[in-house]
């Protein structure tokens, strides 16, 4: 089963490096419904009046907590009544709730009168609210928010199974389906083995031969694991063992078996399949052949923009292939000019690992080594790529050496050794932050309320990387005098050297559920996460949140005094000033360093105002009478034994040697922020320098 589930989160990455551009927006209440959905009438989020007790029914009904009667099992041939809410994760399918469609007079139903709910969230589920919604009596779609992120699901009857996907704010496309109870349901729905899971997971460890999952996909048609035997397939095949009949199967087996799961899917997949023929297989008569039977099956306004982009997309990526191959063939005399476009295309798709690879293969071929030194460190420098390429590369083709490995042995025959490469990494990764440009935020012109922008995070969690690199670059471009950041270190998904003293507390304040989560003011911002090439739309929603937060005034400020004492010591005060203190307020005190240079398993490699200690409790201090003030002391040597001793306990729990990180306690700032205990809600915030002081005399952190 673990076998089964690291090659889903394998394949799951590559796809979502491929995911469509465009699917979601900055708004996500203005994504618009797709080839499988209904459009939605003004009215449509009108509520209707559910009275059922006023007809006779043998079926029984079931009554949610606010009182909603709907119709068990009320008609096999239609979609009313209740259905089980299973959304695909990993091999499991995960029950989310029960989603009930509605109508006004069951015996007769309207489609004019057809409403769905989800009305029993489950512990998976989490925070569900449902938004505007449609049904005929064969289909329906629902728009909802899970933990305040928009969801769109849409889906079909069929054979008693509604088969669709949900589509999320971010882009993804997860399959979905609703499953009729076949009781009355006394106890909360548990997650199911996806059908096929063993049989997948054999196929996998055998070495996932093309044949075998053919058959898997003929024999099980309907689960959602069809998909996944789809990816492998793709990602099996190599340049040198490929034929035009296979990717023609793919291509068309993706259609086949996406379609039960709704247009979204299927766009999707014959999409994907479009990536793969260019970056992989390098056909380029089936690419303009696949090209042209996509222009049109897909009319609706939105989807024709999107595969209209993709197709333009991948067209200026089958160029790159071209310019690399002219690059290999070139002579002294015609190479400037190939590079010259080839750094002008850089300039636009820093992100394509493949593109980025091949170029600096090329160059060190051709005894270009400088210039191949260039390409590779841009590789190289990209959080997260190395283990993309190799996840999907070396599967098929072994002999591919590892990016990083090769710029070492580049750079040790160039400079005769390795001195100066972690610089020079260093100073690639500083470029990549610059690569866009920062996101407006509207700073107004007189002083008021400042913002706190806090990320949990892990140098273990791959998703972290953009939200890790949004945050440094906000860090960096934006006011430190009005925007003021928090990065906590938690050991999820593994342990992570870095975590301060109390950082966990302050991650079951806010109730995280995982890295990363980003909070602006003490609102949780999703959308937040993903690889390096998501930087910007996460700096994005940061900014959006950031622009809002500043334009609220406050009458409230803090005030806080730090005195440098002997030997790594130092004294605090801070208060609150304020006309009233409200009894809600909680004064927090953070001790945060603001670089540290460690790099974890996500390769992430420059971590910004990282928490060294909350120093308060985990929900601050409560005001005391008519005054909200607190008063502490910063030892940097008590600090030290501390984080080691919590470390050792890691180590032992999880039975690991975990590497070592600095401990030098560089540029220290002391954050001061008052937060409403009752909606977690920053009201003000203000950083401090700490006055340097003497470091312990252990500059690294590790288990004594």
């Amino acid at each position: 089963m673990n076998y089964l589930k690291s090659s889903l989160l394998s394949l799951t990455a590559f796809w979502l490096l491929m995911t469509v551009p465009g699917c979601s927006d900055s708004n996500p209440e203005s994504a618009t419904p797709s080839g499988d959905e209904i459009n939605l009438p003004d009215d449509a989020e009108e509520e209707h009046d559910h009275d059922h007790d006023e007809h006779d029914h043998d079926d029984e009904s079931t009554e949610d907590k606010d009182g909603l009667s709907y119709e068990l099992n009320r008609d096999a041939e239609t979609v009313i009544g209740p259905w089980l809410f299973y959304v695909l994760q990993e091999e499991s399918e995960v029950p989310w709730g029960v989603l009930a469609v509605m109508a006004r007079d069951p015996q007769n139903p309207s489609e004019e009168d057809l409403k769905a709910e989800i009305v029993q969230p489950t512990k998976e589920g989490g925070k569900i609210e449902s938004g505007r919604s449609r049904a005929t009596l064969t289909n329906m779609q629902l728009e909802f928010t899970k933990e305040g992120a928009f969801q769109l699901f849409a889906g079909e009857l069929k054979d008693g199974v509604v088969f669709g996907n949900i589509l999320s704010a971010d882009g993804r496309c997860t399959p979905a389906r609703l499953v009729r109870p076949k009781e009355q349901l006394t106890a909360e729905p548990q997650p199911n083995l996806v059908e096929g899971v063993y049989a997948l997971t054999e196929i996998l460890k055998s070495g996932a031969k093309w044949d075998d999952l053919v058959a898997f996909i003929e024999e099980h048609p309907e689960s959602p694991l069809a998909l996944n035997a789809l990816y492998s397939m793709g990602s099996q095949l190599g340049p040198r063992e490929v034929t035009r009949e296979k990717v023609e199967q793919l291509f068309n087996l993706s259609g086949e078996t996406l379609s039960l799961w709704g247009n979204r899917l299927k766009q999707y997949a014959r999409l994907n399949t479009l990536v793969m023929v260019v970056n992989i297989y390098r056909y380029p008569d089936l690419f303009e052949e696949i090209r042209k039977s996509l222009v049109g099956e897909f009319p609706e306004p939105m989807w024709e923009q999107q595969t209209a982009y993709v197709l333009e997309t991948l067209g200026a990526e089958l160029k790159n292939v071209e310019k690399v191959e002219q690059l290999r063939s070139s002579t002294e005399d015609s190479r400037a000019e190939i590079m010259t476009a080839l750094n002008e295309a850089k300039q636009t798709d820093r992100f394509n690992f493949n593109f980025l690879r091949s170029t600096a293969d090329a160059l060190e071929e051709l005894g270009e080594k400088e210039e191949a030194l260039k390409w590779y460190l841009d590789f190289v420098a990209i959080p997260g790529f190395e283990s993309f390429y190799l996840n999907q590369f070396q599967m098929f083709a072994k002999d591919v050496a590892p990016t990083s490995e090769k710029l070492e042995k580049l750079w040790v025959e160039v400079h005769e050794n390795s001195d100066g490469l972690s610089a020079a990494l260093d100073q690639s990764y500083l470029e990549l932050l610059n690569y866009y440009e920062t996101p407006e935020v509207k700073i107004p012109e007189t002083a008021g309320k400042r913002v706190l922008v806090e990320l949990f995070t892990g140098t273990a969690c791959p998703p972290c990387v953009a939200a890790d690199l949004a945050f440094s670059k906000l860090h960096k471009e934006l006011p430190s005098d009005r925007v003021i950041f928090l990065q906590y270190h938690v050991h999820s998904p593994a342990p992570d050297p870095l975590t301060g003293e109390g950082n966990s507390g302050r991650y079951h304040y806010y109730a995280a559920k995982g890295t990363p989560t980003s909070l602006v003011n003490g609102r949780k911002i999703e959308g937040v996460s993903g690889p390096a090439s998501l930087v910007y739309s996460s700096a994005t929603r940061l900014c959006d949140e950031i622009s809002e937060q500043l334009a609220i005034n406050q009458p409230l400020e803090i005030s806080v005094d730090v005195k440098p004492g002997k030997e790594g010591v130092a004294t605090f005060k801070a208060n609150v000033n304020a006309e009233e203190i409200s009894d809600r307020w909680r004064l927090n005190v953070v001790l945060a360093e603001e670089k540290i240079r460690f790099k974890g398993q996500n390769q992430v490699p420059l971590h910004t105002m990282v928490v060294r200690q909350v120093i308060t409790p985990s929900q601050g201090e409560p005001p005391k009478g008519d005054s909200l003030a607190v008063e502490g002391s910063i030892d940097l040597k008590k600090l030290a034994t501390t984080l080691k001793e919590n470390l050792a306990k890691v180590e032992a729990q999880y039975r690991a040697e975990l590497p070592e990180a600095p401990l030098e306690f560089k540029k220290l700032y002391l954050v001061v922020f008052v937060q409403d205990n009752r909606n977690q809600r920053v009201r003000q915030v203000i950083s401090v320098p700490v006055p340097e002081l003497t470091s312990p005399k252990d500059s690294s952190l590790s288990a004594p």
